[in-house]
């Protein structure tokens, strides 16, 4: 059995840190998870968002360091990865680490150049050790997903028939677009190499 079920790859950015208060807030003292950057003082700054979860961790991980992410990537049961801008070249050493261990992985990007090279590099390695690589688990994917779960489970409950087609379109929105995903658009963009 793993130590860890969960680790959190990336914790100290804007959105890892998000992640890492509700995992606090929402599991504190039930969960033993690991929260990964690679600077030890940020990882410092992490300690007292974590102050209701006795069984987490703090640990130095930097994923471009095949010995420190392999040490985390195999006692752990999941993987979330927040560690991008862009996560191409991020993403894809973790993404093969847990296809060679047979550890879960979730991320947040909309990259799809990296979904595809994720898809054609570990796919077969994933499968073979068990591991679900999941990619695009954000803002990006997630309303549009629970929306169209909702939409064909309304469907089968009122009409008896699933949903062939389901065409979304989004409204005003709030929100802006993060520095992050500015420099991954203009990475993508720079790169026309890229898968």
């Amino acid at each position: 059995m793993r130590p860890n079920t969960l680790t959190i790859l990336g914790a100290t950015g804007f959105t890892g840190r998000l992640a890492v208060e509700y995992l606090n807030e929402r599991y504190g003292s039930d969960l033993a998870y690991v929260v990964t950057a690679r600077s030890a003082a940020k990882l410092e700054e992490l300690k007292p968002l974590m102050a209701n979860s006795p069984k987490a961790t703090a640990m130095l991980c930097d994923v471009t360091d095949p010995e420190s992410l392999d040490s985390v990537v195999k006692n752990s049961v999941c993987v979330v990865n927040f560690a991008g801008t862009p996560f191409i070249d991020k993403a894809l050493p973790v993404v093969e680490a847990c296809a060679r261990h047979g550890t879960h992985y979730c991320d947040i990007t909309g990259e799809i150049p990296l979904h595809r090279a994720s898809y054609d590099r570990y796919n077969a390695a994933a499968a073979e050790s068990g591991a679900i690589i999941l990619h695009q688990c954000g803002y990006d994917s997630v309303p549009a997903d629970i929306t169209a779960f909702m939409a064909q489970k309304a469907m089968r409950e009122r009409h008896g028939c699933g949903v062939a087609e389901l065409r979304m379109y989004p409204g005003d929105s709030a929100g802006g677009v993060s520095g992050g995903a500015l420099a991954t658009g203009g990475f993508l963009m720079s790169n026309k190499e890229l898968p």
